[in-house]
């Protein structure tokens, strides 16, 4: 585990397959707003974790848990 970066609170660690209810949510909240895919629903675990890289997936927690996420794919 990281340490809590003491200004924000927030710690920085793996995004796993546990994170993904919470992180789903958050995937679908920037399709709501239209702000952050093109994508029109959230996809399945499964595809999502066929298209991301497996080293380069971040967590981003708090004290009320998954509070955002970042991830890589091949391409773009």
């Amino acid at each position: 585990m990281s340490e809590i970066d003491e200004q924000t609170g927030v710690r920085v660690d793996a995004l796993t397959v546990d994170d993904w209810p919470a992180a789903r949510a958050v995937f679908a909240d920037g399709i709501a707003t239209r702000n952050a895919t093109f994508e029109t629903e959230p996809p399945s675990w499964d595809d999502w974790n066929a298209a991301h890289l497996r080293e380069h997936r971040l967590a981003a927690r708090d004290e009320t848990g998954l509070a955002g996420w970042a991830a890589l794919t091949p391409h773009s």
